[in-house]
């Protein structure tokens, strides 16, 4: 039983970080090298932990992240990356890295799913 236990816990804890893309801290040069692949997912979460983006000027993300993604998706969002496909099961959906701008400084910054 002991060695069930093992086999279906080394079963789920593959499926998670396959489904996760595996997590990264945040890195801009990487970032903005690797547009639309994992790897932005993979640092998305550290990205809105570290809470980096809240206050910073426009000027001041475009350095740090590069030029936002081109879409007509979001549209009541002022800036917009793409992030790669979602970290689900079945990864038909994209996650977005969206963000709010108000006298030109970020006031929300959130990953949403298409």
């Amino acid at each position: 039983m002991g060695a069930r236990a093992v086999i279906i816990g080394a079963v789920i804890g593959a499926l998670a970080g396959w489904v996760t893309g595996g997590q990264k801290p945040f890195d801009a040069e990487l970032w903005k090298a690797a547009p639309a692949e994992k790897i932005r997912l993979s640092m998305a979460d550290d990205l809105m932990h570290s809470r980096l983006l809240v206050g910073r000027s426009r000027q001041e993300v475009l350095t740090l992240l590069g030029t936002p993604t081109n879409t007509d998706k979001w549209q009541d969002w002022d800036m917009i990356y793409v992030l790669g496909p979602c970290r689900c099961l079945f990864p038909i959906d994209y996650e977005w890295l969206v963000l709010r701008l108000e006298d030109d400084r970020v006031t929300d910054a959130r990953v949403v799913i298409d």
